[in-house]
């Protein structure tokens, strides 16, 4: 039953009546959560799962669910709830049957075009400092940033500045706005040789898009859930060695990347299928994987009941 036209009171009465064991929350603190109803204990098992990129704080949420590489056991500390890690990737995604096919070319003149789709208020200046070390190292490339925000000229101001800041001339960066149409964002992919993550946020959805239109994606872990969750994506897909863990390395990959046209040609004609077979497109993989964490999270509520009882 819907629970959004409920308050929050009445939605804990509806779910306590629907005898629910595992309540799963998805939005964090994302704008029209349902944060009251955990505070309100609606369920014995209360968890969150993919909808937010850090601890909700709240004393009533039990579990966080991620992954081994997303919220490593050092990062613990930074959640109120237990982590709850799966043993495979937390993501996993529909094949994108309505996107176009990769098509990627060399550019025909030799120039290296690196990118970012990403939402351009993730790029900071963390992501501008490590890119231009790349761009540094690689005189020939050009980066083509493509975001809504993308025509804004005060975004673009504080973009270029500082780029500029690193003796990175502004002639070497593209901006490119919003496509009308999502097939036409789609195949803006086919026009760039090598996707740059951000950070400390990086990339989810858009490092997926990028990945199945055949488009190597380099990301640098980070140090919180936010700045981990392309390496999560790269070990569901088998591309470790596109995660590295300095700026240094991160250079050292891209430009090795840049330097082996023969590669990535076989990268972007293979790398569609190896994502069908992999990890990212199972789906009933983490199905099992979420029942399973299911049916062991409500035993320890039931043991935990019991002992209590005892006592």
């Amino acid at each position: 039953m819907p629970i959004d036209g409920l308050s929050d009171v009445q939605a804990v009465q509806q779910i306590r009546s629907d005898k629910i064991d595992v309540l799963i929350e998805t939005s964090g603190h994302m704008e029209n959560n349902r944060l009251g109803v955990i505070a309100r204990r609606a369920a014995p098992v209360q968890r969150h799962y993919i909808g937010y990129f850090a601890t909700t704080g709240l004393t009533e949420m039990d579990y966080f669910i991620g992954d081994a590489l997303l919220i490593p056991p050092e990062q613990d500390s930074h959640f109120s709830e237990q982590v709850w890690r799966l043993p495979r990737t937390r993501y996993a995604c529909e094949p994108l049957l309505q996107a176009p096919d990769p098509r990627w070319q060399p550019h025909p003149q030799g120039q290296l075009r690196l990118g970012s789709f990403n939402n351009l208020t993730k790029v900071r200046q963390e992501s501008l400092l490590l890119w231009s070390q790349v761009l540094r190292a690689l005189p020939q490339a050009r980066l083509i940033l493509k975001d809504k925000r993308a025509l804004d000229q005060s975004v673009q101001t504080r973009i270029l500045t500082c780029l500029q800041e690193q003796s990175i001339h502004p002639d070497r960066i593209e901006f490119h706005g919003a496509s009308a149409r999502w097939a036409d964002h789609m195949d803006a992919y086919n026009s760039i040789d090598i996707a740059l993550d951000s950070l400390p946020f990086n990339s989810a959805t858009t490092g997926f898009d990028a990945l199945w239109m055949g488009t190597p994606l380099i990301t640098l872990t980070g140090d919180r859930l936010a700045g981990r969750q392309a390496a999560s994506l790269l070990t569901g897909l088998g591309r470790a060695e596109w995660i590295v863990r300095d700026a240094d390395a991160f250079v050292d990959i891209v430009s090795a990347l840049a330097h082996d046209a023969t590669q990535r040609r076989h990268i972007r004609e293979t790398q569609r299928e190896q994502m069908r077979g992999s990890e990212l497109c199972n789906g009933p993989s983490l199905a099992r994987a979420l029942e399973a964490s299911f049916e062991m999270m409500l035993n320890a509520w039931f043991e935990n009941k019991a002992i209590k009882h005892q006592e």
